[in-house]
């Protein structure tokens, strides 16, 4: 243990103390209490560490924030029926490095996940190509950053996480040229899971300054319902044209005599069926679209939403 047992629960209460980014500093999130680890206690190591720089409470704002304000799609009840089932901060494991665009003609501090590919939630990884490294907030690695967080293990080397960070460039036709040497460094990433309507979903937000998020919102059900009905007329449409075509061509070859009674009426049946459900679904897309202004519902939930964080505050 880098540091020891005593100094990894609250002197107070006797809860295990966890990293607070707000200050800086090891709390309790039990009675809040705030306990600084004397620098004795701490071993640094040569890794570096981004110290998660906003806390759990303000990455909770940032998810109701990106969960109305991500389409124009939303429920009217996304608010009262979403539940946040648990936010978890991970340190990611990355070599970050200084590179060249030879298109923009300037340096940039870049990063390359160094992890687990098939452990990592996928949300994550887009977060962190999206990320932009700022080297003052680059620090060495002090135990009492991570305590309360969880940190994947170092898996990729430098040549191997250089080449994946190339292909990846490479697709999006970009081209840059490692310019330093690359470091190591764990980088703070928020996972929120939420549930809206019995079903899950996952949202990524960076932990330095909240602004990449990366997940799938709750698609608006009557967008879902117009979706279905627009099927359903195509495929009905497709299979009255086909009967009507069908019937024209007995009628006129006189054929339609030698079918017997029984196939006639399946025969009518399906081509009759198959017109007044396509007539249906026409009726459901209007009254959908005709009832529900999504664009207006979507100002609803924005204006309860700013009246919560004016509760808040």
């Amino acid at each position: 243990m880098i540091i020891p047992l005593d100094k990894t629960t609250c002197p107070n209460c006797g809860n295990k103390l966890t990293f607070n980014p707000e200050t800086q500093s090891l709390g309790c999130e039990l009675c809040n209490q705030v306990s600084d680890i004397q620098e004795e206690y701490i071993e640094n190591i040569k890794y570096n560490i981004i110290p998660f720089q906003l806390s759990k409470k303000q990455i909770e704002n940032l998810f109701y924030d990106w969960l109305v304000n991500n389409n124009n799609t939303i429920p009217v009840d996304i608010l009262e029926k979403t539940t946040i089932n648990f936010i978890h901060g991970q340190y990611l494991p990355t070599w970050t490095f200084q590179v060249f665009h030879e298109e923009e003609l300037k340096k940039y501090h870049e990063l390359t996940y160094a992890g687990d590919t098939q452990s990592i939630e996928p949300n994550a990884l887009r977060v962190l190509d999206y990320i932009k490294v700022k080297p003052a907030l680059i620090i060495p690695y002090e135990e009492k950053y991570s305590m309360g967080f969880d940190i994947s293990a170092l898996v990729q080397s430098k040549e191997t996480a250089w080449q994946n960070y190339i292909k990846r460039l490479g697709a999006m036709g970009v081209y840059r040229r490692l310019e330093s040497e690359m470091d190591f460094c764990y980088v703070p990433i928020w996972t929120v899971k939420y549930t809206y309507e019995n079903k899950e979903y996952i949202v990524c937000i960076d932990g330095i300054t909240g602004r990449k998020k990366k997940g799938i919102a709750p698609v608006e059900q009557l967008v879902i319902d117009r979706k279905k009905s627009l099927k359903k007329a195509n495929i009905s449409l497709w299979v009255f044209t086909l009967s009507f075509l069908l019937f024209a061509y007995m009628l006129i070859s006189e054929r339609i005599k030698i079918i017997d009674g029984f196939t006639l009426t399946i025969f009518f049946g399906t081509m009759f069926g198959s017109f007044f459900y396509m007539i249906y679904n026409v009726f459901m897309l209007l009254f959908i679209k005709t009832k529900f202004r999504i664009g207006m519902r979507r100002d609803k939930v924005l204006k309860e939403f700013s009246l919560r964080l004016a509760e808040k505050k």
